[in-house]
């Protein structure tokens, strides 16, 4: 087995106030992350500055990655397809009852179902919510779960 040696520093001189769920789409050579606190998508080609951005609706939170530049975003009301490069969000599927607010991450498994789910600040226990892959716009979740950030 070789050894894979990685550096840590700095890309770019941009800054967020609140970035959360990095991923790397190897497939596409995308570096993809939310700032929960200014409600934008960043990204950037090869992992290489310029910064990318596109605003969202609502507060950003989960991030996984589709079969193609479409991502799947947690926002206020729901799981979102977000089309970066379109600037556009189409709603994926909304909360269920009882997930008592926003999902704060998200994931997928190998055969395409997200997993997300809320954290234990409103009264009660935090919520915990699989949903079975789905389709939006032609975008499949199916595949989603070999596409999770490797790097």
């Amino acid at each position: 087995m070789s050894e894979i040696r990685a550096g840590i520093g700095r890309i770019g001189d941009f800054v967020v106030r609140w970035g959360e769920s990095l991923r790397w789409d190897d497939l596409h050579e995308r570096l993809y992350f939310v700032d929960c606190a200014e409600r934008t998508l960043h990204w950037l080609e090869g992992g290489e500055p310029p910064l990318h951005t596109v605003q969202l609706g609502t507060l950003p939170t989960g991030l996984v990655l589709t079969h193609d530049r479409r991502v799947i975003v947690c926002l206020k009301d729901g799981l979102h397809v977000v089309d970066p490069d379109a600037g556009t969000s189409e709603l994926l599927v909304g909360y269920p009852d009882g997930m008592h607010g926003r999902a704060n991450d998200a994931n997928a498994d190998g055969s395409g179902n997200l997993v997300t789910g809320t954290l234990n600040l409103a009264p009660g226990p935090g919520g915990f919510w699989w949903s079975p892959p789905r389709t939006a716009g032609g975008c499949s979740t199916r595949v989603l779960g070999t596409r999770t950030a490797r790097r």
